[in-house]
């Protein structure tokens, strides 16, 4: 995906960009693809019907071109280090597995598609950045990116030739070099805890600018909070253990890829269950059939509660305008009226009278992710957000022209928080007796069977 903040390529940095988009236009013919892969060093490994069978799926890809997906095949990216680490210490990945990626390398595989979460997080990575530089106060360390890139050029016919990691920035902020990588996840974290995936990313990174004597102060996530619309640091401490782990998982399995092996799957061993007395099997059986029987009850408990509340919901409507104000003089419920905006009517409305959204419309704060989308590809800098009906606007739009206002009016209710002890046999029976009486009469006026005025009769507090 193309950084349209800085006018690089996703995954391939800032720095690859110029050459990346140069090659691009020579390469772009199938013959040209089919020699840039049998020049890869695991081509002897590689099947025919394979390349062609693996170019179909690239050559159709909407987020990047054949030549990008080519170039991921020739190492381990930032994004892939995380989980051959995990395999390698005998754990499973939260991702994939290190056999499915060296089964990539080697295309046995089509390559992982981009979801809509991978595409979000693609889309507002740039927004991200500017905000979080804004933010911090902080610059961009272009002298460290480009050094991350001639360390991998080194690299690429020397020690740990595997290497390929682009990230998302180095940061200078009071005057401290930090490695970042950005990430919008759907819901904030919850903790200062940094997955190992994302921990061996930035710890490829580090290992980058090591090669080249440039001196880091400090690796950091910034995390986009959708909510709040601000940025999350967390701070990634230097691990050694975790760095000597990643050389050594990426050199195992790209040998793996250079001799077209494939890793077995990581199969954690299961505990073995503890031998029980005769005594404990007895009592875990008790405690098995009674936990079991109370969670039956309590779904039973529940679909009762809910067809009840259903039940309730709709007779309490069926006295009209009046029920709010009967419902809020009964214990143990309260009730409110919302009025919401019918849309269709008022499109009609505002295309009759030749009206736009900033006659009738405000700022609802709320982001619009359309226009998000439009200010990525304008390069702007601020978010937008998505207009929404102003309510007080239209009724006087209406009111002084005449028009019906395109409002409807719902009446919502939910039992209140009451404790046991303040609530009496006599009240309960009594409560009973009036809220009879009331549903009662609402399904009597239903059919017809009162006027205006004794609806109008609230009934008094239990």
């Amino acid at each position: 995906m193309r950084n349209i903040y800085t006018g690089a390529t996703r995954e391939t940095g800032t720095l690859f960009a110029p050459r990346c988009l140069a090659e691009a236009a020579d390469m772009t013919g199938h013959a040209a693809l089919i020699d840039r892969i049998k020049s890869l060093p695991q081509a002897a490994h590689i099947k025919d019907e394979s390349i062609d069978r693996y170019l179909k799926v690239v050559s159709n890809d909407p987020e990047h071109n054949a030549l990008w997906h080519i170039r991921r095949l020739t190492g381990w990216g930032g994004s892939e280090i995380g989980t051959l680490v995990a395999n390698y210490r005998g754990m499973r990945s939260t991702f994939t597995s290190a056999r499915d990626l060296v089964a990539q390398k080697l295309l046995m595989q089509p390559p992982q598609k981009a979801d809509n979460l991978m595409r979000r997080g693609n889309l507002l990575e740039p927004v991200i950045a500017e905000i979080a530089r804004r933010d911090f106060n902080a610059t961009r360390d272009e002298e460290s990116l480009n050094a991350i890139q001639a360390a991998m050029e080194a690299q690429q016919t020397g020690e740990h030739e595997w290497m390929r990691v682009y990230p998302d920035d180095v940061l200078l902020i009071n005057g401290k070099r930090i490695l970042t990588d950005y990430k919008a996840p759907t819901e904030a974290p919850t903790s200062l805890e940094t997955s190992l995936e994302y921990a061996c990313q930035l710890h490829q990174g580090a290992h980058l600018l090591l090669q080249e004597g440039i001196k880091l102060d400090g690796m950091a996530i910034f995390y986009y909070n959708h909510a709040k619309g601000e940025i999350m640091p967390v701070q990634v401490p230097w691990d050694q253990q975790l760095y000597d782990d990643m050389l050594v998982a990426g050199d195992y399995y790209w040998d793996c890829v250079l001799k077209g092996e494939l890793p077995p799957y990581i199969t954690p061993e299961r505990e073995a269950l503890p031998e029980y007395t005769e005594e404990q099997a007895a009592e875990l059986g008790r405690r098995i059939e009674e936990t079991a029987s109370l969670f039956l009850m309590k779904q039973d408990i529940e679909a009762r509660f809910e067809t009840a509340s259903k039940a309730l919901a709709q007779l309490a409507t069926l006295g009209g305008t009046a029920s709010p104000a009967v419902l809020k003089e009964l214990p143990y419920v309260t009730a409110y009226q919302r009025e919401s905006i019918d849309n269709t009517t008022l499109m009609d409305i505002m295309r009759q009278q030749g009206l736009g959204e900033s006659d009738l419309f405000r700022e609802s704060g709320a982001l619009d992710a359309a226009g998000m989308a439009e200010l990525l590809i304008n390069i702007g800098r601020q978010p937008l957000y998505k207009k929404v009906p102003d309510k007080k606007k239209i009724q006087a739009y209406c009111q002084e022209h005449g028009i019906e206002p395109p409002v409807s009016v719902s009446t919502s209710f939910g039992l209140k928080a009451v404790k046991r002890k303040q609530v009496s046999k006599d009240d309960i029976e009594n409560w009973k007796e009036k809220i009879h009486h009331e549903l009662d009469g609402a399904i009597s006026r239903l059919a017809g069977g009162e006027n205006e005025d004794e609806r109008q009769q609230p009934v008094p507090h239990p």
